[in-house]
């Protein structure tokens, strides 16, 4: 173990011993079988640490005339002279001192006095390790914590004027009580320092946060005005002064009628908005308006801030709730059960939506209540006006960012809320309302690359529509890499989708395919169930005869030279429309059209590769997507969805 710093000198009187101060020592002398023989200089204990150095050492004393003087350190003999005048004083050099324990001796006949010089030259350590932040609960008894390395040295500073101290035991120390109530609520330099008794100091700093403001409620939303029916939630959102972290379930007491009931913590966790909830139960009855108690009931939960600050659970500024009604004698729609993104604006702004009107149980539905938020919030927005159809558009979204869209429908009272929608304002095929999303680089939805060679057995639809396609029976198709793209080599491969694209008439339909066809020969890219007749939707590239067959439905099919090669990935588009036209486009070039749709049978389940039954005329290609889209896209909306294409799957668009 490193020897300390600590210069102790001890001096010790045999019978007796005496003490006192000098800048150098510290100590007492004892003498023995004479009053003659003493130390003078140093007096009490004297320090030689890291700062000073070791250093030459005066010993001054009184001794008898004529009579040798022998001075010893460590039962060495190092100076040996006689006493002149009653005294002596001897220059004890540097050489003649260790690290450590110096037991310096003075002895004259049969007299000696004594002291102990201890010498440390190490420097102590320490940590502050907890805590690190003063909050409302602690800022009058703050305490400071940490580790040293020096048994009883000294541990001291101070948080801006508030000086602390605290001793070194078993490798701990702990200033408690200190009070930081008169801090400002800022970031606070804490000054520190250790000393051990040979006087090494060793200094730092580090810094403390002070936040004892406690996070309080700044503003309620209530529900929108109108009356609820059973099931129907009524949602009331507090924003607090800062983000608040929620444990357990913490409620709100509501007046129904007349009945207490609980609005309960929802979600907003981590964010500055809470959501408490009530869900209407039958029999709930409230015809003048809903009451809302002042106070947070935490229960067995908590609201606090990150700073471990309690929240002040008080209620004020609680809105007028008078128009907040609940009939549950009045039966309500259905909650919207398929709600989907058709469109997304050219400057990201602007989300449009469609949804299915649920049934309305009674009265008929007039008009739909629309909510949305970031994803990131907790705070819903509602849209003003209220939509009466099954469509809307939300303006003054920010963008690249996720959002929460809701929508319940209302025919007199208000329905459930609508399963969440996640939309994104960044651009992607789903935020233009695709149908269906395949795409083999992410073949199962996830993000993640499959190895080459791996069989595939589901195709996952990225789109959220869920329109995932399953391997059909006897077939196969693996992933692959082709020009360093994956790839879904389809060869004797067929995939059904699993659910149906659409059961009523179909005016607007528009494909992409993007894959390249490894041989020309008889057989199908994709079909859909009305195979054998003359409502198939279906397409071939090529035919053995070298054309491209675009049945839409087969009724209005076109064909005519494909003009592709073997070798090349190919954006294959093709659209049919009853009002637009019929097309085909080869890497968004238009090769064949012809006029107007004239049937517009449903699109049901398609198979890709194969025909529908998947036994034969298999399609020979490796493809990296297929889009498709119950409508055809607008001219920005291309030009969006071709620059995706080009740079996503290394296709060369117009």
């Amino acid at each position: 173990m490193t020897m300390k710093l600590l210069l102790i000198f001890t001096f010790l009187l045999i019978g007796c011993s005496q003490e006192g101060e000098s800048t150098l020592s510290t100590g007492s002398s004892a003498s023995n079988n004479s009053d003659t023989l003493s130390i003078t200089a140093p007096l009490g204990n004297a320090f030689m640490n890291a700062s000073t150095g070791i250093t030459d050492l005066t010993i001054a004393g009184v001794c008898e005339n004529d009579l040798t003087v022998v001075i010893s350190n460590n039962n060495t003999d190092i100076y040996s002279f006689p006493c002149a005048s009653n005294s002596y004083s001897q220059i004890f050099e540097l050489a003649n001192i260790v690290v450590g324990s110096n037991s310096i001796k003075v002895r004259q006949a049969g007299s000696e006095s004594d002291f102990e010089l201890t010498v440390d030259l190490v420097v102590p350590s320490m940590t502050i390790t907890a805590p690190v932040l003063i909050n409302s609960i602690n800022e009058s008894s703050y305490t400071l914590s940490g580790t040293c390395d020096e048994q009883n040295a000294t541990v001291s500073g101070d948080i801006g004027e508030t000086d602390f101290s605290a001793v070194c035991l078993s490798s701990v120390w702990s200033a408690t009580g200190i009070d930081g109530s008169s801090l400002s609520e800022s970031t606070h330099t804490v000054n520190y320092q250790i000393e051990d008794l040979a006087g090494n100091i060793q200094s730092a700093s580090t810094s403390v946060i002070k936040n004892a403001a406690l996070p309080t409620v700044t503003s309620v939303l209530a529900p929108v005005d109108g009356a609820y029916s059973t099931g129907s939630s009524l949602d009331f959102q507090l924003t607090f002064s800062t983000n608040v972290t929620v444990t357990n379930i913490p409620c709100i007491n509501i007046d129904i009628g007349g009945s207490a009931e609980e609005a309960c913590y929802t979600s907003g966790s981590n964010g500055n908005a809470l959501i408490f909830s009530y869900t209407i139960q039958g029999g709930d009855i409230d015809a003048d308006g809903v009451s809302l108690d002042s106070t947070i009931n935490l229960k067995t939960g908590s609201i606090a801030d990150i700073n471990l600050n309690n929240a002040n659970l008080s209620i004020s500024s609680i809105p007028s709730l008078t128009a907040v009604l609940v009939d549950t004698l009045t039966i309500g729609p259905d909650a919207v059960a398929v709600l989907n993104q058709t469109n997304l604006s050219v400057d990201r702004t602007q989300a449009s939506f469609s949804w299915t009107a649920p049934a309305h149980n009674g009265d008929p539905i007039t008009k739909y209540i629309v909510r949305y938020k970031k994803s990131s919030d907790s705070e819903y927005v509602y849209l003003n006006p209220d939509p009466t159809t099954t469509n809307t558009t939300i303006s003054s979204l920010s963008t690249e960012e996720l959002y929460d869209v809701q929508v319940a429908a209302f025919n007199g009272v208000i329905g459930p809320y609508s399963s969440v929608l996640q939309f994104s304002t960044v651009f992607s095929p789903a935020s233009l309302g695709a149908l269906i999303w395949y795409e083999a680089k992410d073949i199962n939805g996830d993000g993640g690359a499959v190895a080459d060679g791996t069989s595939i057995t589901t195709w996952t639809d990225k789109s959220g529509n869920g329109n995932n396609a399953a391997k059909i029976s006897g077939t196969s198709a693996t992933i692959e890499t082709v020009d360093g793209y994956k790839v879904i080599r389809l060869d004797s491969s067929g995939y059904r989708t699993i659910e149906s694209l659409g059961e009523t008439s179909n005016t607007d339909i528009e494909v992409y395919v993007v894959a390249k066809t490894r041989q020309v020969t008889n057989s199908f890219a994709f079909v859909n169930e009305n195979e054998g007749n003359s409502n198939r939707f279906g397409t071939h590239f090529p035919w053995g005869n070298g054309n491209a067959y675009i049945d839409l439905p087969i009724g209005n099919r076109m064909n005519g030279p494909w003009g592709g090669n073997t070798t090349d990935f190919i954006a294959w588009t093709f659209r049919g429309s009853t009002t637009q036209g019929k097309a085909l486009e080869r890497d968004g070039d238009e090769i064949l059209n012809a006029g107007n749709r004239t049937l517009s049978p449903p699109l049901k389940k398609w198979t890709i590769g194969s025909n529908y039954a998947g036994s034969g005329t298999y399609w020979k290609a490796d493809m990296q997507a297929m889009f498709v889209f119950d409508k055809v896209l607008d001219a920005q909306q291309r030009a969006d969805f071709f620059q995706y294409i080009e740079d996503e799957y290394g296709v060369t668009m117009p």
